[in-house]
């Protein structure tokens, strides 16, 4: 019931607000205050500000119908939800409850910080609310936190005890902070442009659909973004602005572009990792492009202290781990002889038992680094531990990172073949609002 009464909050407030924003100048109609804590406070008079004074960040927030808006929840290492946060801006900023028309403009030479209290009221600098706090800087402003720059309008949205931090921008800008911390900017153009239409076809496939109050994470649950406030290499922002509005659809409509680092020489249909049908430009291909680079194959030894652990707390067993058995896989029958299927469920055995569990499920929990990929080709039992070998890196679904890569340094390909590679049956299309 909460959720559904913040969607709707957050609808109502943002679409009204535009049209409350019309009128007087914010710094000639406002009164000058300095409190105990160093803040100076611009704090309106009347009810109205003039909307030029606002940043197009801000404005373009004001319309949740706007195509181009995107909504990130932004994360301090793991936490994503706080009782506490600390911004810095680069300059004074707007602040102002989402359901009051009442804005102040704030500067904080220290940083602003926010807080909730035993009653659930989100407080910034001279805003306390139970409601949505916006933040929005100053036009050609940004500001920081977790190390990191932002462009966009920050909204604090109060969830259960805790509070989110979301920043609104919108799409072009959020893909200058995802592209480069997808791929690395060295790599050749062609790469990067097809990594800048993946990511933004990937990020229309969410918007507006997962969360009330979110679109994207800001992590690997989603796509790794941090900001578009700091330095961008030219490389980043060439693939950005030269794929402006281009997307992949299917059947005339986008859809959740997948991408991993290396697919070990043959993309996973995407029913794989989704559970449900998959659709022609997410059935897998073969891929021989990424073969020979550092993720192509990988060994890693787990402790056996490590696999114990994961079986004593998946199960009642407490016996040893003697053995780990792949016990079912899944490949495609055009894969070469020596190319390794995905390994879809472990058995692993011990002194009092065995249980059954999925590949992911191992690797969700011992890490994505140790356990690269499910094409395990073989375990072992060693004396320090229990050696895997395998080939890929990521879950093996859509684009092949390293294979597009080579496919723009060696074969010379552009862009959109490479799409076409790696997404047979799609269509690249501009996006129109």
């Amino acid at each position: 019931m909460y959720r559904v009464a913040m969607s709707i909050l957050f609808c109502l407030g943002v679409l009204t607000m535009g049209a409350a924003l019309q009128g007087q100048d914010l710094d000639q109609k406002s009164s000058h205050v300095q409190d105990k804590r160093g803040w100076n406070l611009y704090t309106k008079v009347n009810s109205e500000v003039n909307i030029n004074k606002i940043s197009d960040a801000l404005r373009r927030s004001y319309s949740l119908s706007s195509e181009s808006l995107v909504r990130v929840q932004l994360k301090n290492r793991k936490e994503s939800k706080f009782k506490n946060a600390k911004i810095i801006s680069s300059g004074p900023v707007y602040v102002r409850s989402i359901d009051e028309d009442q804005a102040h403009k704030v500067e904080a030479d220290d940083g602003l910080n926010i807080s909730m209290d035993a009653y659930q009221n989100i407080s910034v600098g001279p805003i306390s609310s139970s409601s949505a706090i916006i933040i929005d800087p100053q036009e050609g402003g940004h500001w920081s936190f977790g190390g990191h720059d932002y462009t966009g309008v920050l909204y604090i949205v109060p969830t259960e005890n805790a509070f989110m931090l979301v920043e609104h921008t919108d799409l072009e800008s959020y893909l200058l902070g995802v592209v480069g911390n997808e791929m690395n900017y060295t790599w050749p153009l062609e790469a990067l442009k097809a990594q800048a239409v993946v990511a933004r076809t990937y990020a229309r496939s969410k918007m507006k659909k997962k969360e009330p109050n979110f679109d994207l994470f800001s992590d690997t649950k989603d796509q790794v973004y941090k900001g578009s406030g700091g330095e961008i290499k030219k490389s980043i922002r060439d693939a950005v602005e030269l794929t402006k509005g281009e997307v992949l659809t299917y059947k005339g409509k986008v859809f959740c572009t997948f991408y991993h680092a290396n697919c070990g020489g043959h993309t996973e249909d995407a029913a794989f990792l989704t559970n449900r049908c998959s659709i022609e430009p997410l059935t897998g291909v073969v891929c021989d492009a990424c073969s020979g680079t550092n993720n192509s194959c990988w060994t890693y030894v787990l402790s056996k202290d490590m696999v114990n652990h994961f079986v004593w707390r998946e199960s009642h067993l407490k016996g040893e781990v003697t053995a780990i058995q792949i016990k079912d896989t899944a490949g495609y029958e055009e894969m070469h002889p020596n190319q390794v299927k995905k390994t879809v469920l472990l058995k692993f055995i011990t002194s009092d038992g065995s249980i059954e569990r999925s590949c992911e499920k191992l690797q969700h929990v011992v890490g994505s680094m140790k356990v690269k990929s499910c094409k395990i080709d073989t375990i072992t039992l060693q004396e320090n531990g229990f050696k895997f070998t395998g080939c890929g890196f990521g879950h093996g679904v859509g684009l092949c990172q390293d294979g597009a890569k080579r496919e723009a340094d060696l074969h010379h390909r552009n862009y959109k073949q490479i799409l076409q590679q790696y997404f047979p049956g799609s269509e690249l299309k501009v996006f129109t609002e």
